[in-house]
């Protein structure tokens, strides 16, 4: 499907419907969700980071792209009431590189859910979550298939 010749009202109403079926796969009811607009998610604070790595001094794009013997996996989240998935491509987009050069730093809101499956059969995927003060919230690793899920 080629998206670059879609409408910004057609390409709205796919996100709207991956959000929701993102949020049923997680376990979540759609009564109580929110979607807002992105002009209105100027006045969100950032309240975690999340921090991703693939192995140690690898590129994370090692993790997303399956190369010739393993299939493709993608980043997905949900945060600021945005929902959003990324391919090895595109995560660059995510957030910014950090001073390592290696790992991806994505300002997270109060409220978020991360879904991250790891593609490759050499490194590990990496999620650590940290809040204001630098204490560690959350954290998980996890091989070749295997998914990271984290929300709050």
């Amino acid at each position: 499907m080629n998206l670059r010749g879609m409408n910004k009202a057609a390409l709205s109403r796919i996100h709207l419907v991956g959000a929701c079926l993102f949020l049923l796969a997680c376990g979540k009811g759609l009564e109580n969700e929110r979607f807002t607009a992105l002009s209105d998610l100027s006045g969100q604070t950032e309240e975690f980071e999340a921090i991703l790595t693939c192995g140690v001094d690898s590129v994370i794009q090692s993790c997303f792209s399956g190369g010739v013997s393993n299939s493709n996996t993608r980043f997905e989240i949900k945060n600021a009431g945005r929902f959003t998935m990324y391919d090895a491509l595109s995560l660059h987009q995510l957030g910014k590189k950090g001073n390592d050069g290696y790992s991806l730093h994505i300002p997270l809101s109060k409220h978020y859910a991360i879904r991250a499956q790891n593609s490759s059969s050499d490194f590990l995927l990496n999620l650590k979550i940290i809040d204001a003060s630098g204490t560690v919230r959350f954290q998980k690793s996890v091989g070749r298939y295997g998914l990271i899920e984290a929300e709050n």
